[in-house]
């Protein structure tokens, strides 16, 4: 029986079909590069999506065009071979862009572009909002995530926190078949949507880290990137495009219209607040529709592991050592937040969070594919004096 509050989307990409005339140029300073980045670096895709956002208007979401700005937004668009004769408009994002078409399918399906360079083209996608609707829905992104360790955090996050809805973007897993987290969803209760986005793109690198000692000072040269520093040392964010992108993607053709969207990823169990409310109402009822809220970090540590051993969340029952607050996340009302508003990872830019409401989130170090770092597991090291962290009681289903 095809049930379509459970399904795996394929989006409408724009790819370069030539690399050697039509290539994103990378922007990270080669001393902030390590040795794996042009493997990592998304050059070729233009755009990963392209759909109507509502009638009469397209949407183009994408990485940064940067070099390529001018080559795309001069070039010929047409639907049905037929040119559209408005301009596009483009709104540069942190780490991704939105390009809007004032043109609808009228019955042709395709929408090209061409440059002088090269010809792209890409089937045009529907808006999925409706489907969303008044839902309470969460998206994240994830890749290689055990299946047990999804299923733990669905359920716990439709149990703890009433989510009814999801998007999931599935970033090109090689453990299973993005199908099989469809079928998971299917056997829990109190979902009334379940949709798997295949996001078969490259995530990008991780932060670079400046090599050369004394090369960079702050105040004497400014770089338009996420600098920060962690330690000792200034780390660089610039082209990890695909998180950026998928919730742009989120917000303008899925969950426009939800009334209240928690952004969390697997390794994270978002807490009810103190007075019992859930994260949704708590957003919903404050007077902006946003909150924000910093996590807790759970150590890795299991009594009595063994390598090889399966676990999950709630496995784990240690507060990490000498650890501060895990960094802030956000759940937020769609309909509140202003149209240059952008969701990103961390936040929402422009927007001021509501007054405390108690929310806190426990960050599961060792549930991770050490992607970024190695947060193995290990068994309890013996009169550690690691605290207990007594919120985790009670929080699973047998």
């Amino acid at each position: 029986m095809n049930d379509d509050r459970f399904k795996l989307i394929d989006l409408n990409p724009m790819i370069s079909p030539d690399p050697a005339v039509l290539r994103r140029q990378a922007r990270r300073p080669m001393n902030f590069r390590d040795a794996d980045f042009d493997e990592k670096f998304d050059d070729t895709t233009i755009f990963y999506d392209v759909f109507e956002e509502r009638p009469g208007s397209l949407c183009l979401i994408g990485p940064p065009l940067w070099n390529l700005s001018e080559t795309v937004l001069k070039g010929r668009f047409s639907v049905g071979g037929e040119a559209v004769s408005a301009a596009p408009e483009a709104r540069a994002l942190d780490r991704c862009c939105a390009v809007e078409l004032a043109a609808g399918p009228n019955g042709h399906p395709i929408l090209e572009i061409e440059t002088d360079t090269a010809a792209l083209q890409s089937t045009i996608g529907k808006s999925h909002n409706d489907t969303f609707r008044g839902s309470r829905a969460m998206v994240t992104m994830s890749r290689d995530n055990e299946l047990s360790w999804i299923d733990e955090w669905v359920r716990y996050h439709v149990r703890m926190q009433r989510a009814d809805s999801f998007l999931f973007f599935d970033n090109q897993s090689t453990k299973y078949d993005a199908r099989e987290i469809v079928d998971l969803a299917r056997r829990i209760d109190g979902i009334r949507n379940f949709w798997v986005v295949d996001w078969p793109f490259k995530f990008g690198p991780s932060f670079g880290q400046l090599r050369f000692r004394g090369l960079f000072r702050p105040g004497i040269l400014t770089l338009p990137f996420d600098l920060w520093r962690h330690g000792r040392k200034y780390q660089l964010w610039d082209s990890n495009f695909s998180k950026y992108a998928a919730l742009e993607l989120a917000r303008r053709r899925f969950l426009r219209n939800a009334s209240s969207v928690l952004n969390a990823d697997i390794d994270e169990l978002v807490l009810p607040a103190s007075s019992g409310q859930t994260v949704f109402e708590a957003a919903e009822q404050s007077a902006n529709g946003y909150l924000q809220y910093a996590g807790t970090w759970i150590s890795s540590a299991i009594d009595g592991y063994t390598p090889g051993q399966g676990f999950r969340h709630r496995d784990f029952k240690y507060k990490k050592p000498q650890a501060g607050p895990s960094a802030l996340k956000w759940c937020a009302v769609p309909q509140k937040i202003p149209p240059q508003s952008q969701w990103k990872i961390h936040c929402v830019t422009g927007m001021q969070p509501g007054t405390d409401a108690g929310i806190d989130y426990l960050h599961f170090t060792g549930i991770n594919t050490n992607w970024k770092y190695e947060r193995s597991v290990f068994a309890t090291p013996p009169d550690a004096g690691y605290e207990v962290d007594d919120r985790l009681s009670g929080l699973f289903a047998a």
